[in-house]
């Protein structure tokens, strides 16, 4: 899971037996991640790399899945965009315009690209990292966050960004719908 470059904040993480678990993120090592549940016994919790599905915000922020669906239900952000892959090694990158069916629409600088699933070998959401609390909260403050210097890199887009793999053609496919209860809101 490539999660440490997060800030320890709340997420869910979806397990393989489809059951959930949400906490504020304690400690991530190769092999687990330790979740801080607050009120429940003992406070803590340990999960397995193996055991993870996915992890989000509200959208995914690591995925063990190749999902064709996860595709289609990208809502991009400013700065955000996919890397798309192709069987014959050409990688292209842009906006998702959309998923109809078996076919992926990708922005480009000149025009709309049309590419077939059958084409594809992986897809990658490059998103932005989630907010912190205090970040969260200066967002929300409008005009008035440029007094909060550690929102100036988000407002300009530097350096807050996370790929996130979708979809992997050499993968088994799993359009199941993948969803826990949103974490609470800072």
């Amino acid at each position: 899971m490539n999660l440490g470059h997060l800030e320890r904040d709340y997420f869910s993480f979806l397990l393989r037996d489809g059951t959930c678990q949400a906490g504020k993120i304690r400690a991530i090592s190769r092999e687990s991640v330790t979740l801080d549940q607050g009120g429940r016994p003992r406070g803590q919790i340990a999960i397995t790399r193996t055991e993870v599905l996915q992890v989000r915000d509200s959208d995914p922020l690591y995925s063990a899945r190749s999902s064709w669906s996860d595709v289609g239900l990208v809502q991009q952000h400013k700065h955000e965009h996919l890397i798309v892959k192709l069987k014959s090694g050409k990688t292209i990158s842009g906006p998702a315009a959309g998923v109809i069916g078996e076919q992926l629409s990708l922005r480009t600088v000149s025009d709309v690209k049309w590419i077939a699933k059958a084409d594809l070998a992986t897809v990658d959401w490059v998103r932005v990292t989630p907010a912190a609390r205090l970040q969260w909260l200066a967002q929300e403050a409008g005009p008035a966050a440029v007094l909060f210097p550690n929102m100036w890199p988000r407002m300009l887009g530097i350096g807050l960004l996370m790929t996130v793999r979708l979809y992997d053609a050499d993968q088994p496919e799993d359009n199941s719908p993948a969803a826990c209860p949103a974490p609470p809101l800072p």
